[in-house]
């Protein structure tokens, strides 16, 4: 009876044991320096030490969390590849965590519970970036599926706080392309190319590998609508400009091509 009941304890423990280990795999990955901050203390989101570090700030400019590229490096050399699905690469070149070296542009979103930020390395003359999603409420960390070719020169969410909208810039000039992520489900929802600004300017006779769009200036009509501006492609240089509506759809799956609305 004493031998069936040890079976029994044991039995019990292991299964005690397994659970623990299967909510432990199944939980958020956490960044281990995030100082637990309420969202109503965050105002402000800024980047120090050359970039090596992340902080919120409050209202009265004390530090509500700091966020540093080693402790997102550690989080990175345990689940980065898992939630992208691979590695990330320049070409044939595998990037891994430890070559990504400081954070780029980070806002705060609209309800303040969450921060969007840009992790990047630089490798063949290329800058990949990974937009990486802060949740304040529990210091956890997500990342969109896709990484970038090139830094983000300017970043905004939407209204609703499920999109952000990122100017890129290319190795050739600044604001060579735009991305829009859908933080709800981590992935690229759309991007816009200078060959898609040609094409909706009916502007096909010029060389998309000469011509620089300049993509600057994203605000948010709506949750669905953005407002860019570009460089005008009817100008021989970038001298004039016009202004674009790019969609994003009402059930989160692309958008219209872009609609020009002129200078």
């Amino acid at each position: 009876m004493r031998r069936s009941r040890s079976w029994i304890v044991l039995l019990i423990l292991g299964m005690v044991v397994l659970a623990l280990i299967v909510q432990r795999t199944m939980a958020p990955a956490r960044g281990a320096s995030v100082e637990q901050a309420k969202d109503s203390d965050v105002a402000s989101i800024a980047t120090a030490d050359e970039g090596a570090t992340l902080r919120g700030e409050r209202d009265d400019d004390s530090t509500a969390f700091t966020v540093t590229i080693d402790a997102w490096r550690t989080w990175a050399d345990e689940h980065l590849v898992e939630a992208l699905g691979e590695a990330v690469r320049i070409g044939d070149q595998e990037m891994p965590p430890v070559t990504f070296d400081r954070f780029g542009v980070a806002r705060l979103a609209p309800d303040g519970a969450r921060v969007a930020f840009t992790a990047t390395a630089y490798a063949v003359l290329t800058t990949v970036s990974l937009l990486m999603l802060l949740d304040l409420t529990d210091g956890s960390l997500e990342v969109v599926r896709q990484p970038m070719f090139g830094g983000v020169g300017a970043m905004v969410w939407s209204p609703g706080g499920r999109y952000v909208a990122l100017v890129l810039d290319g190795a050739r000039a600044s604001g060579d392309a735009l991305r829009i992520d859908d933080t709800r489900e981590r992935r690229r929802e759309r991007s816009v190319s200078t060959a898609d600004v040609l094409a909706a300017a009916s502007a096909g006779h010029i060389d998309a590998r000469q011509w620089l769009p300049g993509f600057r200036d994203p605000r948010w009509v709506d949750e669905h609508r953005l407002l860019i501006t570009t460089n005008d492609p009817a100008c021989s240089d970038d001298s004039g400009s016009v202004r674009w509506i790019v969609t994003v759809g009402a059930d989160g799956r692309g958008g219209a091509p872009p609609i020009l609305l002129g200078k």
